[in-house]
């Protein structure tokens, strides 16, 4: 998905991809009713994006929804992805999850006003470099919420900024 706008959608997610190789570049997600993006059982590239928890357009009636407090900007389970250069604002839950055995590589991104930045979860592995954090209430997060996963591991290379905030469920 190329250069698009998602926004408004009234379902679970403004996109839900399963068993695909993904490409997302140059999209703007907004306004959603739960999550901006979930994608599971996949691989491939998240880049150049920008995700916003609530619509950009003010007094847009196409779609009465509410915003679900536990939306995030990005979810992952059981995939194999590479956020990089991306943008995510403003979620009361978590802008990127990271959960149930990803491998996840983070690069270059911006994390602002969010209640989590980054989140891995359930035996995932998450690799974070150069991202930019700013207003977050908890910058990275690390805790197992399923007790057949072992717990998850981070692994934050040369970023000074971020503080991992472990938490064992």
């Amino acid at each position: 998905i190329l250069n698009s706008r998602i926004f408004n959608n009234s379902g679970d997610d403004g996109i839900n991809i399963k068993n695909s190789t993904v490409l997302l570049d140059g999209n703007i997600l907004d306004g959603n009713a739960a999550d901006q993006l979930d994608i599971d059982a996949s691989s491939g590239l998240i880049k150049n994006n920008q995700f916003f928890s609530k619509p950009l357009q003010s007094g847009y009636k196409l779609n009465q929804i509410s915003i679900d407090d536990n939306g995030d900007g990005a979810d992952f389970s059981g995939s194999n992805i590479r956020v990089k250069n991306n943008k995510f604002y403003g979620f009361l839950d978590k802008a990127i999850s990271i959960g149930e055995n990803t491998k996840a590589i983070v690069t270059g991104n911006n994390l602002f006003n969010n209640n989590s930045a980054i989140v891995a979860k359930d035996q995932s592995k998450v690799f974070i470099y150069k991202n930019i954090y700013k207003h977050n209430s908890i910058d990275v997060q690390m805790y197992r919420k399923k007790p057949f996963f072992n717990f998850p591991e981070v692994y934050d290379f040369k970023n000074n900024q971020s503080q991992v905030k472990n938490i064992k469920k």
